[in-house]
Formats: structure tokens, sequence, C-alpha cells
């Protein structure tokens, strides 16, 4: 399948395996059809773009004079802008985009204007939650990860900006526990944390995002023995992955 989101779900999961040099040659068929095609799809354009940021992740940018990030933003305020203005995940992919270029303030209004169009956007919600995590804002990332929690346990869009409760759930979810790690982290409170994470991946012992919070938690608890347990886990999972050791 040569469609723009097979490839970057191709992509996506040669990264996770550790398979860099597999992920970058599967990003190559994108590149070759954005140079030669104009695609009027909002959602194609969006993928290809995802895929180019899966490329500059393991290769670097291609031009040295910082284009790259200027092209990639242009084509998507082309995908969510101009060709289906009610396409979130155009929004979605810009406020990723440019929280990775630590362009926070415009990656929570790209986030909000992607959850003013779909509410239920978990990873949209996980970005603030990040973001509230780097500005010191701890009751707000709390709160968000409750929402990611709750998220992840409906099938439905329970929360449209109303306030209301906030559902109970039994397993805590991935983007909300990522949330939680990195809050527990900067407050230099690790343990329930860990007791958060260890829970989850009772469940989802491959969850390689989750595993690498861990991680980051036992280092910040000084514990040496489980932070190597993990670490080699990790590399069990994906040999050579960076996770763990970026977290």
């Amino acid at each position: 399948d040569a469609s723009y989101r097979a490839v970057r779900l191709r992509a996506e999961a040669l990264e996770l395996l550790g398979r860099h040099d597999e992920a970058l040659a599967a990003t190559e068929v994108a590149v070759d059809r954005l140079l030669r095609e104009k695609t009027e799809s909002a959602s194609e354009l969006t993928d290809g773009v995802r895929t180019l940021m899966i490329r500059a992740r393991l290769a670097g940018p291609e031009r040295a004079d910082g284009t790259d990030f200027q092209t990639l933003m242009a084509l998507l305020t082309r995908a969510g802008g101009e060709l289906d203005r009610l396409y979130w995940p155009a929004k979605l992919a810009e406020a990723e985009l440019l929280y990775s270029k630590d362009e926070r303030g415009r990656a929570a209004e790209a986030a909000q204007e992607a959850i003013a169009l779909n509410p239920a956007s978990a990873k949209a919600w996980a970005i603030l939650g990040r973001l509230s995590v780097d500005a010191f804002e701890f009751d707000q990332a709390e709160d968000i990860a409750q929402r990611l929690d709750a998220l992840a346990a409906t099938d439905t869009a329970w929360w449209s900006g109303d306030g209301g409760p906030v559902p109970s759930v039994d397993l805590p979810s991935v983007l909300g526990t990522l949330v939680v790690a990195r809050t527990r982290v900067r407050q230099d409170a690790p343990a329930t944390g860990i007791e958060r994470a260890e829970s989850l991946l009772l469940a989802y012992p491959e969850q390689r995002a989750v595993l690498a919070a861990l991680a980051a938690l036992h280092a910040a608890n000084y514990d040496e023995a489980e932070l190597e347990a993990t670490l080699a886990k990790l590399d069990e999972l994906s040999p050579g992955t960076e996770l763990g050791y970026l977290e």
C-alpha cells in the first residue's frame, strides 16, 4: 500500500521497533510523491507531512537554512486552512510540529484549535498537558490527565467543555500516564508516578512510551537497578531505541 497513511504507519512502526534505517527508507515514497504530485486531499497531505516529520527526526533537516520547518508549516496550513478547514488532524500535526521546535505558545494555540474542532482529540489534550508541565502548571496538568483517562475509558466524546464531572475509570490511560509521569519527575515526587505507570504496564507490558516514562521516574527516584531493568526491557522491544534515555 503506497498511500500516504500506509507509508506513515509503516515508518512509525519501523521507528518504534528501532529499525531506523528501514524507517528512513520507508519515508522516501512520501517524499517522492510530495515532490511529484499536488494532492487535493487534506488527510493525504497531513499524513505526508507527518511522514516528513518522522524523516526529520531520524535524519535531521534536509536543508541547513531552517526552511524545512517553514515548508512543513506551509503544507499543514494548506491542508487545514485551504483544503478542509474542519480537518482537525492538520491542526494536531501543526501543534506537534510546533512543540517539537519549542514554539510552545503557537503549539498551544494549534492544539486548542484542534480541540475546538474535535473535543475528544486525546493527542491534542496530551500536548496541552505537556505544555502545562513545562510551565509548572501542575494542577492543570493533573486535570488534563484525568480528562485523558476518561476519554480513553469511553466510546463517546463525553467532554464538551461544559465543566461537568469527570467519569471514574478503572485503568489509567497511556497519554494521561505520560502527563502524570512528567509532572511527578518535575515535582521530584516519583513514587505515585511509578505506581501508576506500573499498573498500566500490567495491562500493556510492551507500551514503549510508558516504559520510557517509567525509566525517567526510576531515575528521579535514584533507583539504578530498576532504571537499568526498564531500559533493558525497552532495548529488548526496540533494539537501540533512544526513547528511555531521552525521557
